[in-house]
């Protein structure tokens, strides 16, 4: 299954994640697009997951000379070491998340504008170690291809 560009970039914009922002983690988080699971993709409860499901296009705009594209990708976060309190490391992989979304957000040179909201009806249940988020991307515009 070949990778798009669009999940590839935010796995990408995720290596910025910085594990010593989240007190009771000593690495970054394994980050992977399901699907394409590798053996060096192991679970370990001590650091966490961020697992990437394929994105979806939800949008295209003609702006004149310029496009725009929005993207939608499922992403769940994983922490289970309940000896650690996985609530309260939870909570905060997610706010390393949104930190990153808003450095990025805030760079003259992205290329994405990125929000991310709950995917969950409800606030979730960090209690359970898992977290579900519909992360959307606003793709820059661009000049449209002639």
């Amino acid at each position: 299954m070949a990778t798009s560009t669009v999940i590839q970039d935010y796995k990408t914009l995720l290596a910025n994640f910085n594990p010593t922002n989240v007190a009771g983690i000593s690495a970054d988080p394994n980050i992977f697009i399901v699907g394409e699971w590798t053996s060096s993709d192991n679970y370990d409860s001590t650091i966490g997951e961020i697992k990437l499901y394929s994105e979806q296009q939800v949008g295209h705009e003609e702006l004149g000379t310029f496009q725009q594209d929005t993207y939608v990708i499922e992403i769940d976060i994983h922490f289970e070491d309940v000896s650690a309190g996985n609530d309260v490391i939870l909570k905060l992989i997610v706010q390393e998340v949104k930190r990153v979304h808003g450095a990025n957000n805030n760079s003259a040179t992205r290329s994405y504008d990125i929000s991310m909201i709950n995917g969950n009806p409800y606030d979730g249940n960090y209690g359970s170690g898992v977290m579900n988020f519909i992360v959307t991307l606003y793709k820059l515009p661009e000049a449209v291809p002639t």
